[in-house]
C-alpha cells in the first residue's frame, strides 16, 4: 500500500517495470560491446617474429658452401665473386629466412 501511495498509480508501476527492463537491457548491450572490443583489441596479432635473412655461396668447381647475410641485388644464381679455397667462381644458390629466438623443439621420443 506505501509503494503505491509512493508511485502513485499501478500503471506508474508498470512504467517503471518497462522503464527498468530498457535501461538494463541496454546496460547489457554496453557491457557486451565493451567486452567485444576487449577481446578484439587482446587477440590482435603480436608483431611478426625477427627474421634474418640469409644467402649460401656455393662454388661451381669444389662445391664449398659459405652462408652470408642477404644483401641487397642478392638473387639466385647471381655471381658473387671468386672461392676462397680454389678461386673458382662463387653463385648464390639459395635464400632464406631464419627466425631468431625460436628454438627448436626436442625430439618428443
Amino acid at each position: 500500500m506505501v509503494f503505491l501511495f509512493v508511485l502513485g498509480s499501478p500503471e506508474a508501476l508498470e512504467k517503471l517495470g518497462e522503464e527498468r527492463f530498457f535501461s538494463t537491457a541496454l546496460g547489457i548491450f554496453g557491457l557486451l560491446l565493451i567486452l567485444l572490443f576487449f577481446l578484439k583489441l587482446v587477440s590482435q596479432p603480436s608483431a611478426p617474429p625477427k627474421q634474418r635473412i640469409l644467402t649460401v655461396l656455393r662454388c661451381e668447381r669444389c662445391d664449398v658452401t659459405s652462408v652470408r647475410e642477404f644483401k641487397r641485388g642478392d638473387y639466385i644464381p647471381k655471381r658473387e665473386g671468386k672461392c676462397p679455397s680454389c678461386e673458382g667462381e662463387m653463385y648464390i644458390e639459395a635464400i632464406y629466412p631464419e627466425e631468431l629466438g625460436k628454438k627448436k623443439k626436442p625430439l618428443p621420443f
